[in-house]
């Protein structure tokens, strides 16, 4: 016959053991949690790092679009001053590349 003791014994080893069991399940979910939150961290900064690099290649596009569109508010060679005669009828001629038109046609 089993006496107090010793049940009392045998329920404590065995609360004992599933409290050990439970700390081991929740020591290995901690280190799963610490690994993902690393993992994530670095694809956080990955994400940012590749974020930045797009934001500098789209700034220095458009800062070369702009460039393009000053450059192409420019008057052309064949309108500027120098290059446009006035005849003695009063129209104008603008010679391009070396030819002579009539402003009127």
């Amino acid at each position: 016959m089993n006496t107090y003791k010793d049940h009392l014994d045998e329920r404590i080893n065995k609360i004992l053991s599933k409290l050990s069991t439970e700390e081991q399940k929740l020591s290995t979910a901690a280190n799963c949690a610490d690994l993902n939150l690393y993992y994530s961290e670095g694809g956080k900064i990955t994400a940012l790092e590749k974020l930045n690099q797009a934001i500098e290649n789209y700034e220095s596009a458009a800062a070369a679009r702009r460039g393009k569109k000053r450059q192409s508010r420019v008057e052309p060679p064949c309108f500027r001053r120098g290059n446009r005669e006035e005849r003695q009828d009063g129209s104008d001629e603008y010679r391009r590349h070396g030819r002579k038109r009539s402003g009127s046609q």
